[in-house]
């Protein structure tokens, strides 16, 4: 190993998460077998004070400085934001509270990342689904193709799977607290913009921990499709993908929506009407949109007498 003391900086969030889940989260990156040189655990305005009994009981053992900065709520991107406020090294990366950093993640990078040339952005690795197992993103070393970003086997958007120079992201001015869907991929593509690189990939880093059944609501899709639909507003305006990649995302969103609906509604008008929308945006690929194509596409006939 070549990188013999660590010039990195984890930044966890977290808002309103269990003892169980910050407990784990906070001991994956005290585990590296790089040790970060600093964690920054950023508490955004939970109503409760577990952010301060787990970082106050891992302090204790811990070798690496635990920092926790708490903060009026905001968001996502505020939270982040403000942990790098707080960053003074040289490399930044990040974790969500309920998700486990994986015992080499800060080793790999930092080590690959050294060996950079100044104008890559950072790098980037994969992760593993819990349940679900590896995901894939594609070997890539350059600069990035925006169409690619966020995409299944492609260049990831999420940006717990990078390690950052953080000079950068503090050049473009952080994350865009306006937004609180996509803001990691609205992030990648600004950094991309300024002509910088990335290299990846470099094998899982953390474990991503799903929680089905967490958004049970009706209103939640809704605030869901809505807040994609302000990132795609924002990459439009910003041409940051071609027509082509615009239309099938905003094809992919009204599908997210409609196939929702359908499954908690049944056969009514406005599950089927996004379903419409999707496929005016871009035509079906692959079988499961073809099969949703004819369903919409159908449906176009009897709507008006469907609720």
């Amino acid at each position: 190993m070549s990188v013999l003391e660590s010039d990195t900086t984890i930044i966890i969030t977290t808002y309103n998460d269990s003892v169980a889940d910050l407990r784990c989260a906070l001991r994956s990156t005290i585990s590296q077998s790089l040790l970060p040189k600093h964690i920054l655990v950023v508490d955004d305005g939970s109503d409760t004070n577990t952010a301060e009994m787990v970082v106050l009981a891992e302090q204790t053992d811990s070798i690496v400085p635990i920092t926790l900065l708490v903060k009026k709520n905001g968001g996502p991107s505020s939270a982040r934001n403000y942990g790098l406020q707080h960053c003074s090294t040289m490399y930044v990366t990040f974790l969500d509270s309920d998700d486990e950093m994986l015992e080499t993640n800060v080793a790999t990078k930092e080590s690959c990342l050294r060996s950079l040339g100044d104008d890559y952005l950072g790098v980037y690795g994969t992760y593993i689904k819990n349940p679900g197992g590896l995901h894939e993103y594609m070997n890539h070393d350059g600069l990035i193709n925006a169409d690619l970003v966020g995409k299944e086997k492609g260049i990831p958007g999420g940006v717990p799977t990078y390690l950052f120079r953080t000079k950068y992201l503090a050049d473009i001015g952080g994350f865009d607290e306006c937004l609180v869907h996509n803001e990691d991929f609205d992030l990648i593509i600004r950094l991309a913009n300024n002509g910088l690189k990335t290299k990846g990939s470099l094998g899982a880093g953390f474990t991503r921990n799903y929680r089905y059944g967490s958004v049970s609501r009706n209103n939640r899709y809704f605030e869901a499709y809505e807040n994609v639909n302000r990132f795609l507003d924002k990459a439009e305006i910003n041409n940051y993908f071609s027509q082509s990649e615009l239309a099938v995302r905003r094809s992919g969103n009204e599908i997210n929506l409609g196939r929702k609906l359908l499954m908690q509604n049944g056969l009514r008008k406005q599950g089927l009407c996004y379903l419409n929308n999707a496929f005016d945006y871009a035509n079906p690929k692959g079988l499961k949109q073809h099969l949703a194509f004819i369903v919409a596409r159908s449906s176009r006939v009897f709507l008006r007498f469907l609720r």
